[in-house]
């Protein structure tokens, strides 16, 4: 990943009443799912077998990877999953398996609909909000690219095509809860990220991790200049086999998960994305 000024931040906290209450609610969705369950419709396998190898020589040229897998097969994947595929071949090589699958979704551009100014100077902050309803406060030092976010958006509401890319597809939002396995001893891990049709400038993605005597709230925000980005957490430990799940929050509000475009626009998950396995 390509990014300056990088403010990632994880915390292991409650974030609110609905977030918790988003998990449970996903549990008990999947509680009838026998462990052998493959991915619902939508979700992408990422586990033929092992990966026994990873061929990114054109990465940079086509975003694009080959990973191969120990029963011969090998799929055409994301450079921005290729941190998570060098993880997985090498617990290959140690013996040790990485298991998870890989849910993704379509992600829908959104505009800038308004910015609220009046207490930069005094808190360093501006507040922007979205055609789609939400609100999100931004450092002043991004105030020129949200001018210009906005001056698109009144441009496309009073021209002859309004709104023409409003909703239209802008990118794919994906996560995976998945374990390091060598005789049950190995922690849980996250991988989450997105890809863009277009250049990113800034992000916000917020998740969350759950399982059997585990909780774990993920955040990254960093400034980004890339088409594509990825991160993770995993529990530094192991813990007890189960239902584990991590969800990536859309929102429609503070905490949603987005990536803000060079082009003006933004791009936004429809609906909270969730990986459900049995480790």
């Amino acid at each position: 990943m390509n990014s300056l000024f990088s403010r990632s931040r994880t915390r292991k906290v409650a974030r609110t009443t609905c977030t918790l209450a988003t998990a449970v609610a996903a549990l008990a969705i999947t509680s009838t799912i026998p462990a052998s369950a493959s991915p619902t419709p939508g979700g992408t396998a990422l586990r033929a077998n092992h990966v026994v190898g990873v061929d990114a020589r054109d990465a940079e040229l086509t975003g694009k990877i080959h990973v191969k897998y120990s029963n011969g097969t090998t799929r055409t994947e994301s450079s921005s999953m290729l941190s998570y595929f060098r993880d997985a071949l090498a617990a290959t090589g140690t013996g040790r398996v990485l298991q998870g699958h890989k849910f993704q979704q379509t992600m829908r551009t959104v505009y800038v609909t308004s910015l609220d100014t009046k207490d930069a100077a005094r808190t360093g902050t501006i507040r922007v909000t979205y055609s789609n309803g939400a609100k999100e406060t931004a450092p002043t030092k991004t105030l020129s690219y949200y001018r210009k976010a906005l001056a698109l958006s009144k441009a496309k509401r009073t021209g002859a095509h309004t709104f023409s890319e409003e909703n239209m597809s802008c990118g794919t939002a994906w996560i995976l809860v998945g374990e390091y396995y060598n005789n049950n001893t190995e922690p849980v891990v996250m991988y989450t990220g997105w890809e863009s049709n277009t250049t990113a400038f800034s992000m916000a993605w917020h998740a969350i991790i759950y399982g059997p005597d585990y909780t774990y709230l993920y955040d990254a925000a960093p400034l980004v200049f890339t088409k594509s980005w990825s991160g993770s957490h995993h529990s530094h430990k192991a813990y007890p086999h189960g239902k584990w799940g991590a969800t990536l929050f859309h929102g429609n509000a503070g905490g949603g998960s987005h990536v803000n475009l060079t082009n003006g626009a933004s791009c936004w998950p429809g609906s909270d994305l969730t990986d459900i396995e049995y480790l």
